[in-house]
């Protein structure tokens, strides 16, 4: 089951590595800034 963090991103800790946790956020902030 995925939870949300208070700012409205899917919070993945405890789910995935933190290096590719990471990497998700990564390209999460570079898709925003595409918008």
């Amino acid at each position: 089951m995925l939870s949300y963090t208070d700012d409205g991103r899917i919070d993945i800790l405890g789910l995935m590595p933190e290096e590719l946790e990471e990497q998700i956020l990564l390209i999460g902030e570079k898709k925003f800034r595409a918008k």
